[in-house]
């Protein structure tokens, strides 16, 4: 009786633990692969064909990728080290955390962009060029050094120039139904939510990481996407990304909570440095979002954003002008704020300006509308003109789309 009572309490003692390890497992954990020391990335592939990760015509398509790659390095290319850059962050990757089926088919496409551009042109890069690989309907980008590489944040810079400025709504849906190949599905709690990853060395070395920037203008443009086509796909994806916002910067999400609230990473892989406009970029992303799609829980975290940005404004105002960037330094009891900071070139100010318009109109933040005045003024003083007029234009066409 005693050794039956023993195996019940074990057998739900293991129950627990099991519940609780898979509350916070990604779903796709089980299809993760690590790699063994000193194995090469075709025996990876071989590996990863074996046990069902990836399927046979894949496979066959990555080792004809891997083993034209490996010629060109070999053959002192102008791309060699770029080519060999994508192979060592992938087999690092690989080694330490394990790749998934979505990290594997994004080194298929960045090897297949690459040696399509080789293959296209004698010319050496340059950075943040673009790239259209005719299998996609957006760019591939250059990072020095890197290669051509997925690049969310540009996708949807080309998406935004599709919408707003050429009004090829066409192009944007597809735009974005190329993207939803892109996203990861991943569990925190018992909250599904979605992820874009970044794959290049930024800021830090370490890879991969997600940007505030590409889960909140991407949730609103697959919004968008779905109140243009009805597609279901659409609304789905939206979804995914607006609920990344719930998960901290600790286990592997891009909120990071500070005394005033929580403040949304450009770097998910930096925390230290708190950047103005991919803070604010996701804001206006998760504010549209939220006019198309019902989830109390963005809308949440939109004011908890709006009240986090009237604490930290002071903080940017450099008294004539703003800064791009603050850096909180992490010590034994959390952040602490660091004075120093980067100053915005007069791109990023104005854009600092568009941006408080575009929040102060969603949020009705008397506290922003103080610094939209203040900001621009900074422009005119300077004789360099005001940025008010693009700010409303943007703001009107946004709520055009909207409405409908």
């Amino acid at each position: 009786m005693f050794r039956k009572g023993i195996g019940a309490y074990l057998l739900l003692l293991a129950l627990i633990l099991f519940t609780i390890l898979t509350c916070f497992i990604s779903p796709n954990r089980d299809r993760i692969l690590v790699a063994s020391e000193g194995e090469s990335l075709l025996d990876f592939i071989d590996k990863a064909l074996n046990s069902g990760l990836i399927n046979k015509d894949d496979a066959i398509r990555l080792f004809y990728l891997i083993s034209r790659s490996e010629n060109i390095i070999s053959s002192r290319h102008l791309m060699s080290g770029d080519l060999a850059s994508i192979f060592s962050r992938f087999k690092r990757l690989a080694k330490t955390s394990g790749l998934t089926q979505k990290d594997i088919f994004v080194l298929l496409k960045t090897l297949e962009v690459n040696l399509r551009y080789i293959n296209s042109s004698q010319d050496r890069p340059v950075l943040f060029e673009r790239f259209f690989d005719p299998s996609l309907n957006f760019p591939f980008v250059y990072i020095e050094d890197q290669g051509f590489n997925f690049h969310p944040i540009n996708a949807l810079n080309y998406a935004t120039e599709l919408l707003e400025y050429k009004r090829d709504y066409l192009g944007f849906v597809e735009v974005m139904r190329d993207l939803l190949l892109f996203i990861e599905e991943e569990r925190f709690g018992d909250l599904n939510y979605g992820i874009v990853k970044l794959y290049f060395a930024w800021e830090k070395e370490s890879i991969p990481w997600i940007s505030c920037i590409s889960q909140g203008i991407g949730c609103a443009y697959f919004a968008i996407a779905y109140l243009m086509t009805g597609e279901s796909e659409f609304e789905r994806a939206a979804r995914l990304l607006a609920n990344s916002f719930q998960v901290p910067v600790e286990v592997g999400g891009f909120r990071l909570e500070l005394d005033s609230g929580p403040f949304y990473l450009e770097y998910s892989n930096a925390p230290y440095d708190l950047v103005l406009n991919g803070f604010m970029l996701s804001l206006k992303g998760l504010w549209i979002y939220s006019q198309i799609i019902r989830d109390p829980a963005a809308l949440d975290a939109f004011y908890a954003g709006i009240n986090t940005l009237e604490s930290l404004l002071p903080n940017y105002d450099l008294g004539d002008w703003s800064a791009y960037s603050i850096f909180f330094l992490e010590n034994f009891s959390g952040y602490e704020l660091n004075l120093n900071m980067r100053i915005a070139s007069e791109t990023y100010h104005r854009l600092h300006v568009r941006l408080l318009y575009f929040l102060e109109r969603a949020s009705g933040s008397p506290v922003l509308g103080d610094y939209i005045e203040k900001w621009d003024d900074y422009l005119e003083e300077k004789e360099l003109g005001s940025e008010i007029k693009r700010a409303k234009e943007e703001y009107e066409f946004m709520i055009s789309i909207i409405r409908g």
